[in-house]
């Protein structure tokens, strides 16, 4: 069973591009930020390099990180009269 208990404090990724040409230093503050218990990531396809930079940590750290993703949304009336 997966289960990760998630601390309150949260680390939204949107800034994560700023670390775009430096992945080094982009995994070592997600890896710090788990290491301080910070283990709920938010992140979005529209943050850049977030998802690529998250997914080489996440993929060592998968049970203790709560993920949180989102995709753009066309509107409320879009979604229900469809395309």
């Amino acid at each position: 069973m997966l289960f990760t208990k998630i601390l309150g404090l949260g680390l939204g990724a949107a800034f994560m591009d700023a670390f775009e040409n430096r992945l080094d230093a982009g995994h070592a503050l997600l890896e710090s930020a788990l290491a301080k218990g910070i283990n709920y990531w938010d992140t979005a396809r529209s943050y850049g390099a977030s998802e690529g930079m998250i997914a080489a940590v996440l993929e060592r750290n998968r049970s203790r990180v709560f993920l949180a993703s989102k995709e753009r949304c066309a509107g409320l009336r879009r979604f229900q009269t469809g395309p």
